[in-house]
């Protein structure tokens, strides 16, 4: 629940520019030069993004082609965190009222917090004369300007993101028509920028586990003010770009097509790839600085497969023209399917990031302490930590027909019949099982990809 400004201003300037130039330098080679440079006001520390970009293509012989490039790319960061940083101010103009996380239920206590006791009907929670009372005084405290967000969000070292991609690979022709394929194209994400918990909770000198407070996290007085320096804070989080949230992606690329000749035309391709980052979990509509990870203490923990990897992907297709404008199409793919994260649907380290929705992935299990009743299935580290997405998801297998007509008239006219059938033999794909061991469907798929549809299209073109 949102109390005070609802409104926050936000300005931001975007600037870039960009050179390129193509130069045949002899008839065998061709290379392409560029630089591109971007700006945006408001990221503090990148003033200098410029992006060169290099490619060159060169042809031995009239049947081989080879072709290598490496560019730089920067990335814009949302107004979203503008609006982040206003409203979580220490001092704030805006305050989101959480209740935390009720664990009481399971020992039958009723809960301390009077937004959360069940005096509603049918035992549900209502706002009730007592959590009404709290939530105004809140309100008052905020809009009396002088309220202390003992959860807020920091600015810090920010960088323009920038993703480094490079790729080399030859093309061959092996018959007449009919060519192979094969490339190499990685990438390395680098200057990323995620929230990091500073006041996440420690081995403390007193020898307890808790969090430290502004006096190790901010010593020197830089982040929180002197009339707010005695508040209890919870989560500190704070905007950093560091090299521990260094992406990678590399794939092999692997493809022999056939161009249209004698009524028809074919494609095979086959990727191997892997790609990792740390924690690309999503929120906020898909603001990737938003991400959270496991341990603030030490982020690398997070590195591994990232969300979006597909190791092994096999697509096929071919077009036959039939007769007289009667065409018929298929096309086959194979994909072995996206990791899942295990994860215990609770918050087990105390540091708050599962009670807030939309704030980070759950806590992953750790052998010893999670498993005595269930085994951990992912793999685990060193030190007995479930490693990030460690289970292997369900493949995906489409087969896809398509049949069209087309009666071409005079003065170029067309008219054009299609129906298209996807998933033509209804293979039920699921989708990823359940990877929160806290759920009745822990390691169950509870989903599937769409039955076979088909659509009809007709089309008219002058």
């Amino acid at each position: 629940m949102r109390m005070g400004d609802l409104f926050l201003g936000m300005d931001d300037w975007r600037t870039n520019f960009f050179v390129a130039d193509k130069w045949q330098a002899s008839s065998k080679l061709t290379l392409n030069l560029g630089i591109r440079y971007d700006y945006q006001h408001m990221i503090p520390n990148t003033k200098d993004a410029f992006a060169p970009r290099f490619g060159v293509a060169y042809a031995p012989d009239e049947k081989t082609l080879i072709r290598a490039g490496v560019g730089k790319f920067y990335e814009y960061q949302a107004t979203a965190v503008l609006s982040n940083l206003a409203a979580g101010a220490v001092i704030t103009p805006a305050f989101i009222y959480d209740t935390g996380e009720d664990t009481s239920a399971s020992r039958g206590v009723i809960p301390a917090n009077p937004c959360l006791r069940p005096d509603g009907r049918d035992g549900q929670a209502v706002i009730s004369p007592a959590c009404r009372a709290e939530l105004i005084g809140v309100r008052n405290r905020v809009e009396a300007g002088g309220f202390v967000n003992n959860e807020p969000v920091l600015d810090g070292d920010r960088k323009m993101a920038y993703l480094i991609g490079f790729s080399g690979g030859i093309q061959r022709e092996l018959l007449p028509g009919i060519a192979l394929t094969v490339d190499y194209v990685g990438n390395r994400g680098r200057d990323q920028t995620l929230r990091i918990d500073i006041n996440e909770p420690r081995l403390l000198p007193s020898g307890t586990i808790g969090r430290p407070g502004p006096a190790v996290f901010d010593p020197d007085g830089t982040l929180i003010p002197a009339a707010a320096r005695s508040t209890n804070f919870l989560r500190v989080l704070q905007y950093q770009s560091r090299p521990e949230f260094n992406t990678d992606y590399d794939a092999l690329e692997i493809g022999l097509q056939r161009r249209f000749a004698n009524r028809w035309s074919g494609r095979v391709a086959y990727t191997l790839s892997r790609a990792r980052d740390v924690n690309a979990g999503f929120s906020n509509g898909g603001n990737i600085v938003e991400k959270r990870v496991n341990d603030d203490l030490n982020p690398r923990l997070d590195y591994g497969l990232a969300n979006t990897d597909n190791r092994h992907s096999f697509t096929s297709g071919g077009n036959w023209d039939a007769w007289r404008g009667l065409g018929i199409g298929a096309s086959f793919r194979y994909y072995s399917g996206n990791p899942v994260n295990e994860t215990l649907g609770r918050d087990a380290n105390g540091d708050r990031d599962n009670q807030i929705t939309g704030q980070g992935a759950a806590d992953r299990p750790v052998r010893g302490r999670d498993d005595a009743t269930l085994p951990i299935v992912s793999k685990v580290d060193a030190n007995g930590l479930a490693i990030r997405n460690g289970i292997k998801g369900n493949n995906k297998i489409g087969f896809d027909l398509r049949l069209q007509y087309e009666l071409r008239m005079a003065t170029s006219q067309v008219v054009g019949f299609y129906w298209e059938i996807y998933n033509a033999f209804d293979r039920v794909n699921f989708g990823n099982p359940v990877g929160d061991r806290s759920s009745t469907f822990f390691m169950q798929s509870i989903n599937a990809d769409l039955p076979r549809t088909m659509q009809l299209g007709l089309r008219y073109t002058f």
